[in-house]
């Protein structure tokens, strides 16, 4: 079970992506994997399943020059999404900062008593905008980041 847990942490702190998706009248927190190699998503798959994580996996259809076949994993939902986040955020490095977020998203959102209005624009949206925005600033922040390798090369020279 802790390889399956560090398998999870290492494909989500290289290749994971934080989320918040708009569903309808609220926010919907996710944690997505990409990859091209079916054996790595099959391995996920069952480090997943072994550690009792609901999740999906699907094939988008490939779009332009692209002939190798994507998979994405996702685990999605409030519950679901702070359930994993709870596991992995004392483990996590390089996204460490967008998993806390996405979990504090989550705690705020399950504090919201059941039958109070939550929409967009309403009651709780700006809270739910904040955590957004914050999101969307740390996922920008490292697009133009230079990969490790780019970084190891530099330092020789």
């Amino acid at each position: 079970m802790h390889f399956d847990i560090g398998y999870f942490i290492g494909l989500v702190d290289g290749e994971g992506c934080y989320q918040l998706c708009p569903n309808r009248k609220y926010w919907s927190p996710a944690i997505t994997i990409a990859n091209t190699d079916p054996l790595i998503i099959q391995r996920l798959h069952e480090a997943l399943t072994n550690i009792g994580l609901a999740h999906h996996i699907w094939s988008p259809k490939s779009a332009g020059k692209e002939k190798r076949i994507k998979y994405i994993v996702q685990i999605k939902g409030i519950k679901r999404v702070k359930k994993a986040t709870d596991l992995i955020i004392k483990f996590l490095s390089g996204k460490l900062e967008r998993a806390k977020l996405l979990n504090e998203f989550c705690t705020f959102r399950l504090s919201i008593p059941v039958g109070e209005v939550n929409q967009f624009g309403r009651s709780y949206g700006d809270k739910e905008r904040e955590f957004k925005d914050k999101l969307s600033y740390l996922n920008t922040g490292f697009k133009s980041a230079k990969s490790s390798e780019t970084i190891r090369l530099a330092s020789k020279e």
